[in-house]
């Protein structure tokens, strides 16, 4: 988790580097840069170059979807497991703390309501 929230200076690279993409890969390329612009290697390229940061190996580091979507997606596992236990398959509530992130909470409580069994969030 690199602050998700927040971008930073630009880079100066960035601006022709966003206009050769837009042009070239996009415009011009188009689906055929997945595989010509390696656009399908990205997240393990940039993984790999951000693992030394983190004291991680190459291969160990992938880049992926925002904090809050990856969380959405953690939560929807976990329910998923709860209800297929048949131990806690029962069970509707999922504890938080309100001091967490507000986006946090929003996922959680989006996921329920778009799952509709009866969960409910408990701060």
């Amino acid at each position: 988790y690199l602050d998700g929230n927040s971008l930073g200076a630009r880079p100066k690279a960035a601006l022709a580097r966003a206009q050769a993409v837009i042009a070239q890969e996009w415009g011009s390329d188009l689906i055929r840069s997945w595989n010509k612009a390696g656009w399908f290697d990205l997240p393990a390229r940039l993984g790999d170059k951000l693992a030394p940061l983190i004291g991680a190996e190459a291969g160990e580091v992938v880049v992926t979807d925002s904090t809050s979507i990856n969380l959405f997606k953690a939560l929807a596992a976990a329910l998923q497991i709860q209800a297929a236990n048949p131990q806690t398959a029962a069970r509707r509530v999922i504890v938080t703390e309100r001091s967490n992130f507000p986006t946090d909470i929003y996922m959680a409580q989006g996921l329920t309501a778009w799952l509709d069994r009866g969960y409910q969030i408990r701060l």
